[in-house]
């Protein structure tokens, strides 16, 4: 039965996603534990979400050595490469390292196409997701769609694609995906931060997230009307916010994420994936 991940990050997925490697070795490369990965080493242990002694990592079933082709389809956060973030520092890179490290031969392939939204997804989907006869797709689409081109008037809330459309063409990329005997994962996008257009207008007002809220929220609908897994970043990134993170820290513009950022998505996209691969 597919699962839904409800975004709380309460394991933080990293005490699975970096096997005998320390936390801090895996956010930082270094042996030293940096503030985030000490962070993050103090919450698996006050929630005693970290396997226990005697107890299994969820990777170990994939000792069968199976062969995983997953595509990730998304916008530019999923394309990842921009100024201060190479290929090798892209969630799909990440998730193919943690998958390989947890013992299965996987083939990934990152299918981002920046400033696109669900219509121009809808429009590719053919030729760069169902041709490539994946056994997995991850989706992320929603911070372009719901993007507001007009900020300066406070009255136009209009963005690209309305959210009733938003919302139609994702259950339509699920339900081809699914068609196609593809398992879909959706996830929602990771909110903005400080973006360079969050004080004008319609935004400085309502506040930069306000719109694409509404975009999350279709998400999780769809998930559940089509009983698919969801990884809900943008409530991660959200409750790690409340508790005082900077979440600008993890993004290299306040809408793009850095290496770090890459490496929480790539996590939590672990987190929920392993289960279905070991099913």
């Amino acid at each position: 039965m597919w699962k839904i991940y409800d975004g709380t990050w309460k394991a933080l997925w990293v005490s699975r996603a970096v096997g005998s490697r320390s936390v801090g070795q895996w956010f930082s490369g270094q042996k030293k534990l940096t503030a985030v990965g000490l962070t993050c080493l103090c919450f698996l242990m006050l929630t005693g979400a970290g396997c226990k002694q005697g107890q299994q990592s969820p990777g170990l079933k994939a000792q069968e050595k199976r062969t995983v082709r997953i595509v990730t389809f998304g916008n530019s956060i999923t394309e990842g490469v921009r100024d201060g973030v190479n290929s090798t520092q892209t969630y799909t890179y990440y998730l193919g390292k943690i998958l390989k490290e947890k013992g299965f031969q996987v083939e990934i392939i990152r299918k981002g196409v920046s400033g696109e939204d669900t219509r121009g997804a809808l429009r590719r989907m053919e030729q760069d997701v169902i041709r490539e006869k994946p056994g997995c797709v991850t989706i992320m689409y929603g911070t372009n769609d719901a993007f507001i081109d007009v900020q300066e008037d406070e009255a136009d809330t209009t963005p690209r694609v309305p959210v009733e459309r938003y919302e139609k063409n994702l259950q339509r990329m699920v339900q081809t995906l699914k068609q196609n005997n593809i398992k879909p994962l959706l996830m929602t996008s990771i909110p903005m931060g400080n973006f360079g257009l969050s004080h004008l207008g319609i935004y400085k007002t309502n506040g930069i997230n306000f719109k694409l809220e509404e975009y999350v929220e279709a998400v999780r609908r769809v998930s559940i009307k089509e009983k698919i897994p969801l990884v809900d970043h943008f409530a991660g990134w959200i409750k790690w916010q409340e508790r005082g993170h900077d979440i600008d820290a993890w993004m290299t513009d306040g809408m793009h994420p850095n290496p770090k950022g890459h490496r929480f998505i790539a996590a939590a996209i672990f987190n929920v994936l392993i289960k279905e691969l070991n099913k």
